[in-house]
């Protein structure tokens, strides 16, 4: 009896979870696949939400404008948002405001003296396509329009090295 008592207890536990956030793995194979294909070119005006617009358009998927977010200095809305990166996988979709990621390596110099280098990168507001998760908090992305390039670009980028702003990890939905 106390057996089907804990059972009663799990079930009703596991009925009132919050439900997690599916993947519909076809849907994002084929807004990454759209994704890949424009690495190199330009897409739209070479904005970086153009990227992701023509990915999720081609997918089928709703976009920001699908959630009534729209304007040029707006949080944009790409899907069901997710809670942590592990969740992430490709054709997931980034959106940045005033994010700082701050990457520090150590070498040794000709003389055997220790050299820092520093790398910053800030996306004061950014939107990415998840390229791959590599684990760990290391994704490779696929973005435009930055560093002045008007055209899409792969990068590496550690969320672990994130020191200021906010970043909102979505996953795409079906129209």
């Amino acid at each position: 009896m106390k057996h089907l008592a804990r059972l009663a207890i799990v079930a009703l536990i596991l009925n009132f979870a919050a439900p997690a956030v599916m993947a519909d793995q076809h849907l994002n194979a084929v807004i990454i696949q759209a994704a890949r294909t424009r690495v190199g070119k330009k897409v739209g005006s070479g904005q970086c939400t153009d990227l992701a617009l023509y990915a999720l358009k081609v997918a089928g998927a709703r976009t920001t404008f699908d959630y009534g977010v729209s304007g040029a200095n707006a949080n944009y809305v790409w899907g069901q948002p997710l809670t942590n990166s592990g969740q992430l996988m490709a054709g997931d979709v980034l959106q940045f405001r005033n994010a700082r990621f701050v990457t520090t390596t150590y070498k040794k110099g000709p003389q055997g003296q220790l050299l820092t280098y520093t790398s910053y990168y800030t996306f004061p507001h950014h939107t990415a396509v998840v390229n791959a998760n590599l684990g760990n908090g290391r994704l490779l992305i696929l973005q435009q329009n930055t560093n002045g390039h008007l055209y899409v670009t792969g990068q590496v980028l550690d969320l672990k090295t994130q020191t200021l702003g906010q970043v909102w990890m979505y996953r795409p939905e079906k129209k």
